[in-house]
């Protein structure tokens, strides 16, 4: 009888030391894919910003090598100051030698001023979609079209070597080739068109990477992120497709919107996320409606900035 209970005792010990190896083990492996995924989340955002800086230089390249535009009002007081000029003595020659050398920064100002919504396509759209990241929140200085391109190329070098990192973990992940390899293709038209210099394809083909690159989101995140993510994507081409004038485009996207928007509502169902959500769709039935493509411009950053929100809400 002692003997049963002693073999009782060392079986009894034995079963809990190893359950709790076996926690121990799991727990191990939980913190594991925990830093997994925080890698991943972090090497697909740092891939998206490089992206989207893309967008802001091609964005910018109408406006490159383009002469100012001097507004009318400092037309006017150039006009009062030549009148004054010509009343005054010679000894103004100090202060002409200082404005010619502040010309650079009065230059660099007076372009900066003409980027606006009617100049470009989505420099709106990203200012509300950039508008938490402050290493993008620099003020943008227009440069020439050969600087601009060169700033491209090394976006997209950078982007190759990210990819490199990020296609591998995905592989060990388990992500299907049909998911991964659409990626790799429109980093190679992204890559041909900036070499090409082609300033529309360019654009598209930028665009087009985020959503390959969200694409991977639901293999490692929820669903639900996963797609509004995706509604950022067609918010972007509803206005590039617009300003194509492929408007069969543009509406596929806003359909592919409302298609989205109904499968996440659920998520926001409570409280003040309702409220965000709210506030999303009636941002999206705004940009339905509009049929002028600087409207749309406007009214698809609000869209952006609403959409933006909802992913701060998820993340929280």
């Amino acid at each position: 009888m002692r003997l049963n209970k002693l073999l009782l005792l060392f079986l009894t010990t034995l079963l809990l030391m190893t359950t709790s190896a076996c926690m121990e083990e799991e727990e191990e492996d939980n913190d594991e894919a925990e830093d997994e995924v925080e890698e991943l989340e972090e090497l697909v955002e740092e891939i998206e910003l490089t992206t989207l800086d893309i967008l802001i230089q091609a964005d910018l390249l109408p406006l490159a090598d383009a002469p100012p535009v001097l507004a009318q009002e400092n037309d006017e007081e150039e006009e009062d100051e030549n009148d004054e000029e010509e009343d005054e003595n010679d000894d103004e020659e100090g202060e002409d030698d200082e404005v010619e050398e502040n010309g650079d920064d009065e230059m660099e100002e007076e372009l900066q001023e003409d980027i606006t919504f009617e100049k470009t396509i989505l420099n709106e759209i990203l200012n509300k979609e950039l508008e938490d990241h402050e290493e993008d929140d620099e003020e943008l200085l227009i440069e020439s079209s050969e600087e601009i391109w060169d700033d491209i190329k090394d976006s997209v070098t950078e982007l190759y070597e990210s990819w490199n990192e990020l296609e591998s973990m995905l592989d060990e992940k388990g992500v299907p080739s049909e998911v991964i390899d659409p990626f790799e293709q429109e980093l190679d038209t992204l890559t041909v068109s900036s070499s090409d210099h082609d300033h529309w394809k360019t654009l598209i083909s930028a665009n087009n990477l985020t959503l390959h690159l969200y694409n991977f989101k639901s293999f490692f995140s929820d669903e639900v992120t996963a797609q509004v993510f995706e509604i950022k994507y067609h918010v972007r081409n509803t206005v590039l497709m617009t300003a194509e004038e492929n408007t069969e485009e543009a509406q596929n996207s806003i359909d592919k919107i409302n298609e989205l928007s109904k499968e996440i509502e659920i998520e926001f169902s409570e409280d003040e996320n309702e409220k965000l959500y709210e506030r999303f769709m009636t941002s999206l039935d705004d940009l339905e409606e509009e049929q002028n493509l600087d409207l749309i411009k406007l009214k698809a950053s609000s869209t952006m900035e609403n959409t933006v929100e909802l992913i701060s809400s998820i993340e929280e």
